[in-house]
C-alpha cells in the first residue's frame, strides 16, 4: 500500500522544529478513506528531541501513541465507530509539559467493514 500525504501543517513554535520558527511536518496516512474498523496507520518525522510522546487523535479523541524517539513517529490504529463523513487526524508532540499539533491530515469514514 502507498502512502500518500494528505495534509501538511507549519509548525509556528521553534521548539519542535530545532529552532526554525515555521518548518513543515508532513502527516501521512496509509489509507485517506475507508470504513470503520479499517486499520490506518499515521506517521512522520519528528524531532527526536522535542517529541517525547508522539499522539495521534482521530476527531479529538486520542487512537494510539508512540516515542518518537528515534526521529520517525508511526501510530497503527483501527477507525473509531463513527457516522460516515469528513474527520480530522491530527498528531501532537509533547516534551514535558507542553504539547504542539505537528500535523493533520483528513479521513473520509464510508461505512463499517463487513
Amino acid at each position: 500500500m502507498v502512502a500518500r500525504v494528505v495534509g501538511v501543517l507549519a509548525v509556528l513554535a521553534g521548539g519542535l522544529t530545532g529552532g526554525s520558527a515555521g518548518a513543515l511536518f508532513e502527516l501521512t496516512l496509509s489509507e485517506t478513506s475507508g470504513p470503520v474498523g479499517a486499520s490506518v496507520t499515521a506517521s512522520q518525522p519528528v524531532d527526536a528531541d522535542a517529541c517525547t510522546v508522539y499522539t495521534v487523535f482521530f476527531d479529538g479523541a486520542p487512537v494510539g501513541s508512540d516515542d518518537g524517539s528515534d526521529g520517525e513517529a508511526e501510530v497503527t490504529f483501527e477507525v473509531p465507530d463513527v457516522e460516515p463523513d469528513d474527520y480530522d487526524v491530527v498528531a501532537e508532540c509533547e516534551a514535558g509539559e507542553e504539547e504542539q499539533v505537528v500535523g493533520q491530515a483528513s479521513f473520509e469514514v464510508v461505512g463499517v467493514l463487513p
